[in-house]
């Protein structure tokens, strides 16, 4: 008798202790696979938040290319009389203008830059803003939002944040600045009829009757994030 109540307590105990164990096992990888999803959403927010900013550094892109040309041919019709050393400082001046006339153009002095920066954003959850905001959704026109330095031919847009919220609630905020800087062209020593427009990733040289989408493609590499931070 008292055989046959130690043996089942010892399967009592045994069966206890593996429905104690199972749970655990259970309760951990479903804390495990909440977490790797937890990650997953996290990462999946970042990558569509940035790939928001990508699409407004796309549409810039094209901006600095029309720029970058149009500066290039008024250049060439001056090339001979600016002197070697002052021909960097004046084609970064000429660009710098056309670009500040572009940009200025497309929105007009007094209109909202987020909303016009936010027109080439596709996800209709990415929301822009400005940074330095205290109000909800304000908009600071182009005489706040732009800066320049024509000497190292460089457009600033300044404290961009991008806000996006999936579908589940979370939400990844993006703030940075934008820099749209000269392109890295090389200079014809002769006036040449085969005019130098820019170098390649290869750094093969890009003839104007070449530019077309390859300039395009190349000028991306002049419209960066600075002060870039994530929440």
């Amino acid at each position: 008798m008292d055989s046959r109540g130690s043996a089942k307590l010892t399967v009592i105990l045994f069966v206890a202790f593996m429905t104690i164990l199972a749970t655990t096992l259970l309760y951990v990888t479903g804390m495990n696979f909440q977490i790797k999803q937890t990650d997953y959403q996290i990462k999946k927010s970042f990558y569509t938040g940035e790939t928001a900013l990508e699409e407004i550094r796309a549409g810039l892109s094209a901006i600095v290319s029309e720029a970058a040309i149009e500066a290039y041919d008024d250049f060439m019709m001056e090339y001979l009389t600016v002197p070697g050393e002052m021909r960097r400082q004046k084609y970064n001046e000429l660009f710098v203008d056309k670009l500040w006339e572009k940009l200025e153009a497309k929105v007009g002095a007094a209109d909202a830059w987020d909303e016009t920066l936010a027109t080439y954003i596709t996800n209709d959850k990415a929301k822009l803003y400005w940074a330095n905001a205290t109000e909800a959704m304000p908009h600071l026109n182009s005489a706040t939002a732009l800066s320049k330095d024509t000497e190292k031919g460089v457009v600033k847009i300044k404290e961009l944040k991008l806000q996006f919220t999936d579908d589940k609630g979370l939400t990844t905020i993006i703030t940075t600045d934008l820099e749209l800087r000269v392109p890295e062209f090389v200079w014809p020593e002769l006036n040449s009829s085969l005019q130098v427009l820019g170098t390649d990733a290869e750094g093969n040289t890009i003839t104007k009757a070449e530019a077309g989408e390859k300039h395009k493609t190349d000028v991306t590499r002049c419209v960066i994030y600075t002060n870039w931070k994530k929440e």
